[in-house]
């Protein structure tokens, strides 16, 4: 793991992930959080960012940062951090926290999620110079707007460790209802597990919740649908979107962007197009189809993706939204993640991909 903090880490929470919790001081070990009720995601947030300082260096939580801005308030801070430069604000898009005096840098974890980037884009309009204050963010390439211009933070790269990962999710068929989408979700949860194996080809999708709304992405992906389903040599497989709080939810959210593709789908359970809890490992996606491509976003959460399961896949395609990212910046970390082998699909209103992947 790269030790982006080699002296240490100061890190905040939207304040709602700290309300059931006492903290025991303003500023506390991160150990003091180890039983808290802390979401997922945020969760996996803070295990991911903390392990970018050594074990030897302090690994702090800063519960209030806004309280510290100035005079003694601060003073108090500086020598309560023991010499941390770096404060990193774990956000969930609604605000960025700073703290004055340090390397302050960002995670927006959980924009994939139905409205986080809305709630991003409102803090955008809102507090723009907020954002002109980052030295980094982490894991994304966004771009944003102040006083007529676009900038953007310097992004950093964090992979975490993957070994906790169930390798072996079941697999089950889709099934679309257009009339009565409930009663397609609820065929899919009822079908009993599958296996499939010795497909030509493998279409693995790997989107996150807010991609799934796109109406861009509902076209790209029902046509990808309908020409697998004309082909049985061909496999496509889902993994089920973080964000909905149920199962049913997440199984829904597939249903609903293909409705919304368009189309006409059969009726019913799916011959060769499956759905998965959580991502696969490398040897089943070998035994699978000897031809892999991967289809993600740019919002999809990569952080906790193996080496192994990425290298797996000979092609990548990631859905972006132009505007939302700065280019170069956004190209180099897509490569740097996926590989050389990656394309960017710029999600243009109206325009269809020059091929399908």
């Amino acid at each position: 793991m790269t030790m982006l903090f080699e002296r240490g880490a100061l890190i905040s929470l939207p304040a709602r992930e700290l309300a059931l919790t006492t903290p025991p001081t303003s500023v506390f070990p991160l150990e003091a959080l180890e039983a808290a009720s802390l979401s997922p995601t945020p969760r996996d947030a803070l295990n991911l960012v903390a392990s970018c300082a050594p074990p030897d260096r302090p690994r702090l939580i800063v519960a209030r940062p806004e309280m510290f801005t100035h005079g003694a308030s601060l003073d108090w801070l500086n020598d309560a951090i023991g010499g941390v430069l770096d404060h990193v604000a774990l956000s969930d898009g609604e605000t960025v926290r700073l703290v004055p005096g340090l390397r302050n840098h960002v995670y927006f974890y959980g924009l994939g999620h139905s409205g986080h980037l809305d709630a991003l884009e409102r803090l955008e309009r809102r507090a723009p110079e907020l954002l002109t204050q980052l030295h980094s963010q982490v894991n994304t390439a966004l771009a944003f707007r102040w006083k007529g211009r676009r900038f953007a933070p310097l992004t950093q790269a964090i992979m975490g460790d993957p070994s906790a990962l169930d390798a072996a999710p079941e697999l089950r068929p889709l099934a679309v209802d257009r009339p009565s989408p409930e009663d397609g979700v609820a065929l899919a949860l009822a079908a009993p597990p599958a296996a499939p194996a010795g497909f030509e080809r493998l279409h693995y999708l790997r989107l996150s919740e807010s991609a799934l709304h796109d109406e861009t992405v509902a076209r790209r992906v029902t046509m990808l649908v309908a020409d697998a389903l004309g082909d049985p040599r061909r496999i496509v497989v889902w993994v089920l979107p973080v964000g909905a709080d149920h199962e049913a939810g997440r199984v829904g959210a597939l249903v609903q962007c293909l409705i919304a593709g368009g189309g006409r789908l059969p009726r019913g359970l799916m011959p060769n197009v499956f759905f998965a809890s959580a991502d696969l490992a490398a040897e089943r996606l070998a035994g699978l189809a000897a031809r892999r491509s991967l289809i993600t976003d740019d919002l999809a959460d990569f952080s906790r993706a193996a080496p192994e399961f990425l290298e797996a896949f000979a092609a990548v395609r990631v859905y972006a939204r132009p505007g939302r990212h700065m280019p170069a910046q956004f190209h180099e970390l897509m490569h740097m993640v996926y590989g050389p082998q990656t394309e960017i699909d710029w999600l243009r209103p109206g325009a269809e991909p020059a091929m399908r992947p």
